[in-house]
């Protein structure tokens, strides 16, 4: 596994360049599982990240991945406070043109018709316990008046019902 595991982006590498989908994947049905998802991990099980993920992920999409991965946003939410994948994959989507996809209706993945946005489903994964993430989506156009998507209670009601002064400010 290990010589593997150090191989991987050359391995990877050589099959995109003899003909491999960089959007390859499967669906159970309601979520499209692509590469970029398996290599950035996360979701409820806390699958780990491939040991150079980053650069996995950077090849995938220099090759022609959709940088706009509504399973690998939903996977990260539900982890430690952090922009990293958020700023990676806005960045992408940005370099394309393609921000919308953040920013208009909501994929299956992340709460479709009863979402707004990708941003608003996001942000009611954030808020109250994740005030960098909150912080960035409110920066990219998320709406603070936003819906939580299981609760269908303003996200703001989170932060106050869970005493999070910094959270209700922001």
């Amino acid at each position: 596994i290990e010589a593997v595991s150090s191989k991987a982006l050359a391995i990877a590498t050589a099959l995109l360049d003899a003909g491999a989908d960089p959007n390859a994947g499967w669906s159970d049905g309601a979520n499209a599982f692509t590469v970029l998802v398996g290599v950035i991990g996360g979701g409820e099980g806390q699958q780990a990240a491939h040991p150079q993920a980053e650069a996995f992920v950077r090849l995938l999409i220099a090759r022609g991945a959709d940088p706009f991965a509504p399973q690998a946003l939903y996977n990260t939410s539900l982890g430690p406070d952090s922009t990293f994948w958020l700023d990676l994959l806005w960045s992408e989507s940005e370099k394309r043109g393609e921000t919308h996809k953040w920013t208009g209706p909501a994929p299956k993945e992340l709460g479709d018709k009863g979402c707004a946005s990708a941003l608003a489903y996001l942000l009611g994964n954030a808020v109250p316990h994740h005030i960098q993430r909150t912080r960035w989506l409110l920066e990219h156009g998320a709406d603070a008046r936003g819906i939580n998507f299981y609760s269908r209670r303003p996200v703001i009601k989170h932060a106050v019902l869970a005493g999070s002064e910094d959270m209700v400010e922001l």
